[in-house]
């Protein structure tokens, strides 16, 4: 089973990079749902099921959270006030799964993203990582 909390790794530590830069960009996060037919299992490796964290939507949270260390603040509001002029982002989990390819292992999704302004539709993409 994964942990239901997504951890990114410190930018000072990758190679080539300062400490993560102050937020220039706020996003508040509206929505949030899991969609996935299967919310329980991400797939086997090496025989063995594994299963996604027991809440979909709050691991999406916890990895759109990681968007500050690129300098973007992640607000989670229950809802989008019209006259808010921040961006607003509803986050719909498509699908999860794992994989593996010899030694190396790789855990997918893919993400809808509704980018809103007030109660107007801006950008609608979905994303894979």
């Amino acid at each position: 089973m994964l942990r239901s909390e997504w951890q990114p790794r410190e930018i000072a530590s990758l190679p080539g990079r300062g400490p993560a830069a102050p937020a220039q960009c706020i996003i508040r996060l509206s929505s949030v749902r899991d969609l996935r037919r299967d919310p329980v299992n991400l797939g086997v490796l090496y025989g063995r099921l594994v299963r996604a964290p027991a809440d979909g939507a709050e691991w999406l949270s916890s990895i759109l959270a990681g968007l500050r260390q690129q300098g973007i603040e992640v607000l989670r509001i229950a809802d989008a006030s019209p006259a808010d002029p921040d961006l607003a982002v509803e986050a719909e989990m498509l699908t999860a799964w794992v994989t593996h390819v010899s030694i190396a292992k790789s855990a997918n999704v893919v993400v809808r993203i509704l980018y809103m302004r007030g109660s107007t539709l801006v950008r609608k993409g979905t994303y894979r990582g």
